[in-house]
């Protein structure tokens, strides 16, 4: 052991080894502000991508919804183009009676 030390001074020296510990790892804990930012506008980046992709996916939907309607309507036109309209026969003189 150091005999030129007292007693004092190691308990000195071990509490500010202890206090420097403490130090480092509050500044692991926190990140500096460079940092902090960087991920905040990353975390907005990412939060403006999925917001992106779900309004995108949405009117997907509603798009090909919107299609299928209409579709579905031209069909229903192109069905009554070949009905059999007995009132349009008569009113031609084509129906035979029987």
């Amino acid at each position: 052991m150091n005999t030129d030390r007292s007693a004092g001074e190691e308990t000195h020296d071990w509490c500010v080894c202890i206090a420097g510990m403490y130090e480092s790892e509050d500044e692991d804990l926190y990140d500096p502000p460079h940092v902090k930012r960087k991920s905040f506008l990353l975390l907005i980046l990412l939060v403006l991508a999925a917001a992106t992709l779900v309004v995108t996916g949405l009117a997907l939907l509603a798009y090909m919804y919107w299609r299928r309607k209409q579709h579905e309507a031209h069909q229903a036109r192109f069905m009554e183009l070949f009905e059999d309209d007995e009132s349009l026969q008569a009113d031609l003189g084509l129906k035979e009676d029987l």
